[in-house]
């Protein structure tokens, strides 16, 4: 009896399709994000070990004839605008304004349902009619679609040379408007300030 039980073991065992191994084929690890309504747009991104968002900051709008997504790559650190016309993909990539990648702004490049944007915020602030302790910053919004400035402003903040403006959380889309939000930080105080624009 002991014998059969110890065979039948020996034969069933190499029969069973256990597999203990961790892959580590990165083409197994994807993410899938339905956009819209409509499930037949995806985005279907790579995500490697290191767990870095590969569509982040993601922003769409549903045409008649196709769609637009715009997102943030962050392990490559460009920028995807995806255009569906038709049918048919085409894929433009722009850098970060930002040569530091860890200020990358939530909203520099947008889709909405009327046009893609660019909300171009310059590295350096610059002198103006400001009180003292304040510096100028002057924001510009570019519509991408059209190729045409769709407008433009400046704003007074406390702050020196030194004055950081950040900007982490995405654009609010609705369907004739867009919101951003930002922050001005002065390093060496403690002086924040935050602001909202609608356009």
């Amino acid at each position: 009896m002991r014998t059969i039980i110890i065979t039948l073991i020996l034969i069933l065992v190499p029969l069973t399709n256990i597999d203990y191994a961790v892959p580590n084929n990165e083409l197994e690890q994807n993410v899938r994000y339905e956009i819209g309504t409509a499930s037949n747009y995806t985005i279907e991104t790579i995500t490697p070990f290191s767990d870095t968002d590969r569509a982040q900051y993601v922003t769409f709008s549903n045409r008649t004839d196709g769609l637009d997504v715009v997102h943030y790559d962050s392990y490559l650190k460009i920028w995807h605008i995806r255009e569906n016309t038709d049918g048919v993909w085409a894929n433009t990539i722009l850098p970060s304004q930002w040569s530091d990648s860890s200020r990358v702004h939530a909203f520099e490049y947008l889709s909405t349902n009327f046009g893609i944007f660019n909300v171009d915020i310059p590295n350096s602030k610059v002198a103006g009619n400001c009180p003292a302790n304040q510096v100028i910053y002057n924001i510009s919004v570019n519509n991408l679609s059209n190729s045409n400035l769709h407008t433009q402003f400046d704003f007074c903040a406390p702050g020196t040379s030194a004055a950081l403006l950040l900007a982490s959380s995405p654009a609010s889309v609705g369907d004739d408007f867009f919101s951003f939000a930002f922050t001005t930080v002065e390093p060496m105080d403690i002086l924040v300030k935050q602001y909202i624009k609608t356009t």
